[in-house]
């Protein structure tokens, strides 16, 4: 549950997430693939092997790479709704912003998810889906 699943962490890799990780993802186990790695990630040693591990990120640490690499920062909402909770998120580009000089706001493009989500993890699964949609554009 702490790391982000295999086929959104190839995805990342993809868009160039290669940060050192604890665990790395490794096919060859098929049976459980996230195995501990961390000498072969420190020396990136990675590369070369028959099924090239893959760095296994942390939730925390895909969203903060996103956030250092490609400038969208994303922020989650449990919203109440008449006493029925739900999860949403809102990504906020903040590399993409115009100023307004006589108000001096900030007016960051936000793109706020119009979707309800019943848990947190499955809000926090969708948002990474759509930073990474976001990012290939």
């Amino acid at each position: 549950k702490e790391f982000v699943p295999y086929e959104l962490a190839l995805k990342l890799k993809g868009l160039g997430y290669n940060e050192i990780s604890l665990f790395c993802y490794d096919t060859a186990y098929e049976n459980n693939p996230l195995s501990s790695c961390p000498h072969l990630l420190l020396n990136n040693q990675l590369e070369g092997f028959e099924n090239e591990p893959i760095s296994a990120p942390l939730w925390q640490q895909a969203f903060d790479w996103l956030d250092k690499e490609f400038g969208l920062f994303v922020s989650f909402d449990k919203i109440d709704n008449t006493r029925n909770f739900y999860y949403d998120f809102m990504i906020i580009d903040s590399k993409n912003r115009d100023y307004n000089d006589e108000d001096l706001i900030d007016s960051a493009s936000r793109i706020l998810d119009k979707g309800k989500y019943n848990t947190y993890e499955e809000a926090r699964l969708e948002c990474l889906k759509k930073l990474i949609e976001l990012c290939k554009n």
